[in-house]
């Protein structure tokens, strides 16, 4: 007589792109796949993240082994761009798998961002194309993306204070 024995499940690893603005508790994409080779006794599954999680920016749930941003985290793209999470998959008689997940972060182009309101006095009687100031006080996250482009796509030039060209 052969006996039926437990075996432990297995776990794939994946890689997941995310881009930067993902919203918390919406999955990556596909749930993780295990397999168990036990197919005559119904299997439970229970997923959890072991490592590559210090800051907590992840959650895995528990029974779909879905991955996903943790409520109140965000990721950025300028900061990191890739994680490495280790993940467990654990069946109901306690046999276990590990496998690795590597999250890519994917840039989103965030608008730049004015550091002080911006307020210029002219004067009333101005001739065109007089220089009343300029804005320096302004951010952009993307950086070292540091060339402005005008609404055409046009690299900007440092103003001169001639009639610039046509855009």
């Amino acid at each position: 007589q052969v006996s039926d024995v437990n075996e432990r499940p297995i776990l794939q690893g994946t890689t997941y792109n995310v881009e930067e603005d993902i919203l918390a508790n919406v999955p990556f994409g596909s749930a993780l796949l295990c397999s168990d080779p036990d197919t005559k006794v119904l299997q439970t599954h229970s997923y959890t993240i072991i490592s590559g999680n210090d800051l907590k920016l992840f959650q895995i749930g528990s029974c779909s082994g879905e991955v996903s941003l943790a409520d109140g985290r965000h990721l950025n793209f300028e900061k990191e761009r890739q994680f490495q999470l280790t993940i467990r998959v654990e069946d109901q008689g306690k046999l276990h798998s590990t496998a690795i997940v590597k999250i890519n972060v994917l840039d989103v182009n965030e608008a730049p961002q004015f550091l002080a309101p911006i307020k210029f006095t002219v004067q009333e009687n101005a001739l065109p194309f007089t220089i009343v100031d300029k804005i320096s006080s302004v951010f952009d996250q993307d950086a070292p993306d540091r060339i402005s482009t005008t609404s055409h796509g046009k690299e900007c030039l440092p103003w001169k204070g001639s009639k610039p060209d046509k855009d």
